[in-house]
């Protein structure tokens, strides 16, 4: 048996560096879900199947994954989803695949920060959009305090700037504005349904 998943994780290595999406397939489908839960797959045991195709955005092959039983909520060593790279590499069909199937898009990482915060900070407009389309929380923080707006103001500040960070920083501004408006606009609204109810229960 041993041997059997060795054999299966040495033809799913195979497939991945070679971008196969049918061979992955094929793979994945003999490895079962106990075989695709053990990441010691590659030279890389921290970095599971579904967030390395993630961040080669092979989208096909993650699709094979996914559809062998991959758990898209599966994470690395350091608490990263499949997400957090499929946004690392900008790939929104990979992101838009794992969401499709699940995948939390406030799914935080140990140091705080959500795939959101990585779109934001690399400039990858389409995927934060595929990210706030399926219900990014974009108040999380990550353990420096940045939300992802703030994440995309300061790449987009720096000498290096990741190209695209600026209209990430605006999208996120724009909806933060809009929604506190809402909530300011629905909150003195209802403060004056409230008070006109109170002062025809006193007459």
């Amino acid at each position: 048996m041993r041997e059997e998943l060795e054999i299966g994780k040495e033809r799913l290595r195979s497939a991945m560096q070679r971008g196969d999406a049918r061979e992955i397939a094929e793979a994945a489908r003999s490895l079962g879900r106990e075989g695709l839960r053990d990441p010691s797959w590659s030279e890389h045991p921290d970095l599971p199947a579904g967030a390395a195709l993630a961040g080669m955005g092979n989208a096909r092959g993650l699709r094979a994954l996914l559809e062998a039983g991959l758990d898209p909520s599966q994470r690395d060593s350091f608490g990263r989803t499949a997400g957090h790279w499929a946004a690392l590499a900008g790939s929104e069909a990979c992101l838009r695949e794992l969401l499709s199937r699940g995948m939390d898009p406030s799914a935080a990482d140990r140091e705080g920060r959500t795939a959101g915060h990585e779109a934001a900070r690399g400039g990858r407009g389409g995927c934060l959009e595929a990210l706030l389309e399926a219900g990014l929380d974009e108040g999380v923080r990550s353990a420096k305090g940045m939300t992802a707006e703030e994440e995309a103001g300061a790449a987009a500040r720096a000498r290096l700037a990741a190209p695209g960070a600026l209209g990430c920083e605006e999208t996120l501004r724009a909806r933060r504005l809009a929604r506190e408006e809402a909530e300011g606009i629905g909150g003195g609204l209802a403060r004056g349904l409230e008070s006109a109810a109170a002062g025809k229960r006193r007459l």
